[in-house]
């Protein structure tokens, strides 16, 4: 859960070559009371470069540092991989934690 709102542009954010950037608030909910909110600003990236970009991004996430990549239950290779981002429109946020706080056990 999550709101973003976007920031004002006298303070030199807003659209720009990478994308929009907004002020943004998360919120994470563990099973029982505890939560953690993060206020953050999100550039959210949605340029040609998305695609090479997404490469080392999965990679990192799915712990390979070489071939195939996991996409929905198949392998692609790298330029499989690429095409299958251009095809979905992928973007990729990146957010910078401006402050964090909550309460967890």
């Amino acid at each position: 859960m999550g709101s973003c709102g976007a920031v004002a542009p006298s303070s030199g954010h807003g659209l720009g070559a990478y994308g929009a950037t907004l002020g943004c608030t998360l919120f994470v909910f563990d099973a029982q009371f505890g939560f953690l909110t993060l206020e953050t600003t999100v550039t959210i990236l949605e340029r040609t470069e998305v695609p090479d970009l997404s490469v080392p991004l999965f990679r990192q996430m799915q712990g390979t540092d070489a071939g195939s990549l996991s996409w929905f239950g198949a392998d692609l290779d790298e330029d499989e991989f690429r095409q299958v981002m251009v095809q979905e429109q992928r973007l990729i946020y990146e957010f910078e934690v401006q402050r964090a706080y909550g309460l967890h056990g």
